[in-house]
């Protein structure tokens, strides 16, 4: 493998190109048309730095990284700028970036490790990955094997074991690595151009990859009993999907897709249309999927909440702007879902959803109506991305800004900001946007223009008199 200075010289043609094809992009956005690309945060481009909005900055109290429960954890050099860098809610463990030279590196979130480099791809990411995870039982050791009182061994002594791969489009070419080593598995040049970046479900010949394109298509891509990549069907759905295709495989066997008319499909594995719901407004983000329920929301300032086996609609929420960006949730605290919205008034909302039923009791055949009861919690204005979570807190930041805000996740109370930048003591070009639903890894991470990352993570609990 190339040492990082040599794979910077290498690949400078190939860089002068692809910066003149991002700034081409950067350019671009936001002039409308059927050929805009919605990538949202995930390219990142070098920009000007700004001031935390006005009314954000004499909320909470100003604190240096030593008054708060953050530590620096662990920094990695690898001495070439970062393209773009991500945490895929399957393996909330795992950092991932792309550097401009084209490889894909993975980090183990806690430790720093690097758990592997993949070869250099074509060119820049534009669209999100996905590493999927799935789940298998395999049997343990005869060592491992816990012997009975009689002798015998546990039949029933298993252990799970875990097959995960990176799926990434580059230019229009899917590629398919082993997210454990970072072996390419197969590379497929897509006879169409990408839309939106992969979203796989099933293994083996069962493996469905969609992907969606600049037609106006839903395309499946799979692999044959030689594990051979085959383009396996299409559904032209009317409107073009901006956002990345979503799916449940615990809940069905269902794949959403939304569109720029405002529709949000389900697709069985095999080319069928199980439901379509019309939410008026284009939709530029895919459904956040909590247990049977979807939400989203779209142009028409709504906010969705779905049955996903079913399509009918179980709740609406009016919001000022528009919401573009999918919302999230954590485990610990799956009945409050917080959702983003656009524009000068846009910020992030903390919703209540609460799943009910309206009983028919005149109607003794009539089955109870299933709803999700939704009431505002609180609305900061201004934030933009989120950076790390707590137990008790969601780090927050605006657009081209180096501070983090501390917000309680109950009240949406600032307690406190910090200056990312003045506690790393240099600039920063990026910090990872994620939201970990697991609320288990408490790090933010921070990159600089040469590929500096480091690290900070929560190590200890702050005491709000500590001085």
């Amino acid at each position: 493998m190339k040492n990082p200075v040599q794979a910077l010289l290498s690949g400078s043609l190939r860089l002068l190109t692809v910066t003149a094809a991002v700034t081409a992009l950067v350019s671009t956005a936001g002039c409308g048309g059927s050929n805009s690309r919605h990538m949202e945060s995930f390219t990142h481009a070098p920009i000007a730095k700004q001031e935390l909005p006005v009314h954000l900055q004499s909320l909470g109290k100003l604190r240096t990284l030593e008054q708060t429960s953050f530590e620096e954890s662990w920094d990695l050099d690898l001495e070439i700028p970062v393209h773009t860098s991500w945490v895929d809610d399957d393996v909330p463990n795992q950092w991932y970036c792309q550097l401009v030279t084209g490889e894909v590196y993975c980090v183990d979130l806690i430790s720093g490790h690097t758990l592997f480099v993949t070869m250099p791809l074509p060119a820049l990411i534009e669209h999100p990955a996905n590493v999927v995870r799935t789940e298998r039982i395999g049997d343990t050791d005869d060592a491992m094997n816990d012997s009975l009182n009689d002798g015998s061994t546990d039949d029933n002594n298993f252990q799970i074991e875990y097959d995960d791969r990176l799926y990434v489009v580059s230019e229009s070419e899917l590629f398919c690595f082993d997210a454990a080593y970072g072996q390419l598995i197969f590379r497929h040049l897509l006879p169409f151009e990408p839309s939106s970046g992969p979203h796989a479900i099933g293994t083996g010949e069962s493996l469905r990859i969609f992907i969606s394109d600049w037609a106006g298509r839903i395309r499946v891509t799979s692999t044959n009993s030689e594990n051979i990549p085959i383009d396996l069907w299409q559904w032209n759905m009317g409107g073009i999907s901006h956002s990345q295709p979503t799916a449940d495989p615990i809940l069905s066997s269902l794949s959403y897709v939304g569109d720029s008319k405002g529709v949000l499909h389900a697709f069985k594995p095999d080319r069928e249309e199980e439901w379509s719901y019309n939410a008026h407004g284009s939709l530029y983000a895919a459904p956040l999927i909590r247990g049977r329920t979807l939400f989203f929301g779209g142009n028409d300032n709504v906010f969705h909440a779905v049955d996903g086996l079913s399509g009918k609609q179980l709740g609406l929420q009016f919001m000022e702007t528009p919401i573009r960006r999918q919302p999230f949730t954590f485990n610990d605290r799956e009945d409050i879902v917080y959702v983003w919205t656009q524009g000068v008034k846009g910020g992030l909302h903390a919703i209540r959803a609460v799943p009910d039923q309206i009983e028919f009791n005149m109607l003794a055949d009539k089955p109870p109506l299933e709803q999700e009861r939704m009431s505002k919690m609180w609305f900061i204005q201004g934030v933009s991305r989120i950076v790390a979570v707590s137990d008790h807190h969601l780090y927050l930041m605006s657009d081209r800004s180096d501070i983090v805000l501390a917000v309680d996740r109950e009240t949406g109370l600032i307690e406190w900001r910090m200056n990312l930048a003045e506690a790393r003591g240099e600039d920063i070009q990026q910090i990872t946007e994620y939201a970990d639903r697991s609320n288990t890894q408490k790090t933010i991470v921070t990159i600089d223009h040469k590929g500096h990352i480091i690290a900070y993570r929560i190590f200890r609990h702050y005491r709000l008199n500590k001085k």
